[in-house]
This record gives C-alpha cells, structure tokens and sequence, in this order.
C-alpha cells in the first residue's frame, strides 16, 4: 500500500512541475548520459514535458533520445538559455555542465539568477535550505540481472548467475584461474586507462614484486613485514592462515577487460598511446581484451572479479558504473578523488590509490593482493553489494528526489 501512495505522490508532484530542461554533458553510452536520459523518460511517464540541452553530440546516444520521444533542443541562438527560462525545473547532467550553468547566469543577469550571484557575492549568506544531495542508481534492468530484485529463491539465483559467469567467461577464453578486472567508460586521459595498463604491467611483468621476493626469501622479517602488510590493509582477515586463501591452488594469472573502444566520444591519440603501451610489452598485450561497446554490460560483469575506476583530474563526481560493478559483486579499486572515495570505503568494499603515475605502484599493490587473495575480494565484493542494496537502488534516488521537489515547492 505504501508503494502506491509513494508513485501517486510522485505523479502529482510531477505534474505541476510541468516543463522541464535536463542538460546532457554529451551523449556517450555511458554513465551520467544515460542516468539523465532514464530520469528523462520517468519525468515524462508522470506526464511532464521534458526537453533536453546537448552540450556536446559525442556519442551515440541520440537515436535513444529520438526513440524514447525525448525532444532534444537545438542550442543555436540562445533557445537553451531561454527554453530553461521558461522552464519550472532545470537538471543539469554532470558537474561538466557547469559551463552551460555560468552562461546561463551571464545570459540573464536579472531575475532568479540575480540571487545566485548574490550567493557567491555574500560569502556569510546561508541558504535557507540545504543543496540536496540526490545519488545515482543502478537501472532495475541491472539489477535484476545482479538478482538483486529476484523474488526466486536465492538458490536459483545463485545457480543462474554461476551459469552465466561461466558461460562469458568461456566465450572470452578464461579458465577458473584467470582474475578478470574490468574497466568501462569512454576512453580519455581523465578515466586513466593507459595509467591503469602501466599499473596492471607491472604485475604482470612482475617488475619489483619478484626482485624483492627473491632477495628476501629466505628472510623471516621480511615474511613478517608482508603479513602485517596485509593485516593491516585488510583487517577482515584475523589470522594469516587466511591470506594465502589460494593456497593448494594454480597460481592466478591477470586479465583486463577495457572498453569503450567503439565509443564515439574517445580520443583517438588516447586510445594509440594505450596501442603503443601494449606493442612494447608482449605478456601485458595478451593480457588485455576489448569490449566494442559499454550499452549492455550485464554479462561483462558477470564475468568479472575486480572492478577499476581510475578516474584523474579531481575524480569522477558519481561513477554510475561504480555502483554497478557492487551490485555484481566486485571489489573497486578507485581513486582517493572526488565522489569514488564516498562510494568506495577503503578496506571494506575496495581500496583506493592516489591520482596520476604516482598512484601506479599503489593501484599494482592493490591488483597483486587481490590476485594473491580471492577470499578478500570476494569479501569486498559482498558488502559492496549489500551497500548497493541499502543505498543505491533506483527506489533510494527517487525518493531522494521527490524529497528534493516536495521542499523547493514549499519553499515557494
């Protein structure tokens, strides 16, 4: 019953705020994009007249815009500037859409923009509310796939899931002691993919790790550093019996899975730098698989076992695709910027590392003790699924939203 309350409630909310603007950074198959085109649709279900400002048309997501009906705004002459004028509500996409927000402002300085200089201007004026803070969700499609919405009994999900994770991994050629980590986003230098294959080079090639271990083998202190190493970078595990969790076991070798490389909003210099990484290193080149395409990305992390996002610059705002990597199961390895670090609890559901080259030798380490450990990962993994579950669900970001809405009207 508090379901139906909950969408009628929605629904009337919705349809005084009438006309609406959301604004696309850019149309990439990816994150952001398509998290403002799924509220796009949900907008237009309770019978709102969405329209959409496209910052750049990078990307193929246009011909979903068309399908969907999603009226798209062509930006020649100011009409963006204006259509939001007129709009009740205005959603901007991602933190890139903060240019389109300053010349908005620029283009009318009167108004209701008057007030947001005004709050830049008086540094000691408090906002009678609080900014409201609305996360992303995974799409009940993923979701479901990650049998997080199943209402069969947790046997049989596990039983499917299990099915399918052996079947992808089969069609990409890897074997029960192969560790898969994954990477998917459009490829440019402020996701890190060629710092991430430096990284993951250097565990293959064993650079530093196997020197080091040669030359204290036979070194009972420096066992001992390791193992309180590894305590103290994963508490979880009580006592050393249970670092070696792939004792008895063929040792796991390292696989990486990056994608986009079909995406129309890569930098093509970006991705020839990454060739180039790999011509000059043979093991790490038979190491990497290519994705064309992020659209459907169940079965990708599915397969997986590790997830990485090494966002640069001052970190990814809100990777969607973090969330969904948890909801499968994965541990993160993420960067210590910007909204990564909030999602990702260092030592609980991931590990973080530093941003630029200076993060590469923390980002191996992190790789090499998830390689060398399976019970850790699948540690992580689990609560980070358990904290999508509580948190990240697409029921959590509207009731965040309708909360957002309910107090901007009253506050009319």
């Amino acid at each position: 019953m508090r379901s139906v309350v909950e969408n009628v409630t929605r629904k009337v909310i919705l349809q005084k705020l009438f006309c609406q603007v959301l604004i696309f950074h850019e149309l990439s198959m990816t994150g952001a994009p398509l998290s403002i085109m799924e509220l796009a649709t949900e907008l237009m279900s309770c019978g709102a007249n969405v329209s959409a400002v496209v910052l750049s048309k990078k990307g193929g997501l246009m011909q979903e815009l068309i399908r969907k009906k999603i009226k798209v705004i062509d930006d020649k002459v100011d009409h963006s500037f204006k259509a939001a004028r007129k709009a009740d509500l205005v959603i901007a996409g991602s933190a890139v859409c903060s240019s389109w927000i300053e010349q908005y402002i620029e283009y009318f300085p009167s108004g209701a923009s008057k007030k947001w200089q005004k709050w830049y201007e008086e540094e000691n004026r408090r906002l009678r509310f609080q900014p409201g803070i609305v996360p992303l969700s995974v799409n009940d499609e993923l979701a479901y796939a990650a049998g997080i919405h199943s209402s069969s009994a947790t046997n049989k999900i596990n039983e499917k899931r299990k099915f399918f994770r052996e079947t992808v991994r089969k069609e990409l050629g890897l074997n029960d002691n192969d560790m898969l980590v994954i990477s998917l986003s459009s490829i440019n230098p402020g996701k890190g993919q060629l710092l991430f294959l430096e990284s993951a080079n250097s565990v293959i090639e064993n650079e530093s790790f196997q020197e080091h271990d040669k030359k204290n083998q036979n070194s009972s202190q420096v066992t001992l550093a390791r193992r309180y190493h590894i305590r103290k970078l994963l508490p979880m595990l009580k006592d050393s019996n249970s670092i070696s969790s792939n004792s008895g076991k063929k040792k796991q070798s390292l696989k990486i899975l990056i994608g986009s490389v079909g995406s129309k909003s890569n930098e093509v210099d970006y991705v020839k730098s990454m060739i180039s990484l790999l011509s000059q290193h043979s093991n790490l080149s038979k190491s990497v698989l290519w994705t064309p395409a992020t659209t459907h990305v169940a079965s990708l992390y599915s397969a997986a076992d590790v997830y990485v996002i090494n966002s640069q610059g001052s970190g990814e705002t809100f990777g969607r695709v973090t969330i969904e990597a948890m909801a499968f199961g994965l541990p993160v390895l993420g960067t210590d910027a910007g909204g990564t670090k909030e999602i990702v609890e260092h030592n609980v559901t991931g590990l973080h590392h530093p941003i630029g080259r200076k993060g590469n030798h923390i980002l191996a380490k992190n790789i090499r003790f998830l390689l060398e450990n399976r019970f850790a990962r699948e540690k992580m993994g689990m609560k980070g699924r358990k904290k999508v579950q509580r948190m990240y669900l697409k029921q959590h970001m509207y009731s965040k939203f309708v909360e957002v809405l309910v107090r901007s009207m009253r506050s009319k």
